[in-house]
């Protein structure tokens, strides 16, 4: 019994040795194919690193200091905050902060922007436009705007007289403080469709009314 149990335990080990010789053989022959040696390994890491960037979060802190915090896919659309975090080292121990020049109630609009285009912005809206319905505004592809963009830039009109407007003013100077070109572009599309056809005194009239 202990003779054919030593011969078994010998087997096992000789296959374990044979094993263990493959395994090795063929990480060699890895590491030695067309990358340099060792790219294999170096592969994976990289993807890991990758991998731990994309889970960054980037803190805004609005003028009250409000945080909103955003991935950098997010925040691309955005050119100023875009070359803020382009150039920043990575430390998965640290987000980065920046404070912008900008209120909560503009950065509030902002913010539900950026996380719904998620990095790919608006088209360049053609001009001047062809509508007074932002629904039928087009860009200069000829396509009309998204339905989820319409009802944003729409939305943003109040029941008191003349607060949508400066709510939209205000947005157009935070939207070219933050250098995000598809928001600024979408703001001034409709503002256009509020003036387009009025008369001089009128406009002013318009205008006056969101000073006081």
């Amino acid at each position: 019994m202990k003779t054919e149990t030593l011969e078994q335990e010998e087997k096992s080990s000789t296959e374990d040795l044979r094993l263990s010789n493959l395994w090795f053989s063929e990480l060699q022959r890895s590491d030695s194919g067309p990358g340099p040696r060792g790219s294999s390994t170096k592969t994976i890491q990289n993807e890991m690193s990758l991998d731990v960037e994309m889970e960054v979060t980037y803190t805004i802190l609005s003028k009250e200091k409000k945080s909103y915090s955003f991935t950098k896919t997010q925040l691309s659309i955005s050119t100023l905050l875009n070359n803020c975090v382009s150039n920043q080292t990575f430390d998965n121990s640290n987000e980065l902060e920046i404070t912008v020049k900008i209120n909560s109630k503009m950065m509030d609009i902002i913010n539900e922007y950026l996380i719904h285009h998620n990095g790919t912005d608006i088209k360049t809206i053609d001009k001047p436009i062809s509508s007074l319905n932002m629904a039928e505004v087009k860009f200069e592809d000829n396509t009309t705007i998204d339905t989820w963009d319409v009802d944003f830039i729409n939305n943003l009109s109040t029941p008191c007289p003349g607060a949508g407007l400066k709510t939209l003013l205000e947005l157009i100077e935070a939207a070219n403080y933050m250098d995000m070109k598809g928001l600024l572009d979408l703001c001034c599309a409709k503002l256009a469709t509020i003036i387009k056809g009025e008369k001089i005194d009128d406009i002013e009239k318009l205008f006056e009314g969101v000073k006081n």
